[in-house]
């Protein structure tokens, strides 16, 4: 099965509360603000973050992220990478597709790590996700 039908199954899968908690995470929330959110025991919220990471089959808060980032970017049709994007965005959005860090992105591109994240913060604000 492919990486990408796995996920698909397994996002599935998650509970409406591992979905918030996930989205929250995305969002850069962080346990107690979440736990706030949702009005739950910031012990609940390490338990939710947990079980996502052995469903997504992450390790660390930052490949969840980048995790939720790949699978939208894979589903996005490709023609808006060559009519939108400049080709800087194109060149830092190839390069964290392949699963490239930050900091092996802007050793690539000649950019400092906060200006790779800007690029894909703002390529993903012009998703609206």
């Amino acid at each position: 099965m492919r990486t990408r039908e796995r996920n698909y199954l397994l996002i599935n899968k998650l509970t409406p509360t591992e979905l918030k908690v996930k989205e929250l995470l995305v969002n850069g929330f962080e346990y107690n603000e979440i736990a706030k959110e949702l009005i739950i025991s910031p012990t609940t919220v390490k338990t939710h973050v947990n079980h996502l990471f052995v469903k997504l089959d992450v390790s660390n808060r930052a490949s969840l992220i980048v995790n939720h980032y790949k699978n939208i970017l894979s589903e996005k049709p490709r023609i808006f990478l060559k009519e939108y994007l400049t080709d800087i965005e194109k060149d830092v959005l190839q390069r964290f597709s392949i699963g490239l860090n930050l900091y092996q992105i802007s050793d690539c591109v000649k950019l400092s790590p906060l200006e790779v994240r800007d690029i894909l913060q703002s390529f993903f604000n012009k998703l609206e996700i």
